[in-house]
């Protein structure tokens, strides 16, 4: 829990939603 927290602190939203998304899309819409 500690490393997600720490290392995914930064990228975790993104990350996060690009998974929930599907990931193609995800970064469809983080890019725009």
């Amino acid at each position: 829990a500690r490393l997600r927290s720490e290392g995914r602190g930064d990228l975790g939203p993104p990350l996060e939603h690009r998974h929930d998304v599907g990931g193609g899309q995800a970064r469809a819409g983080d890019d725009v």
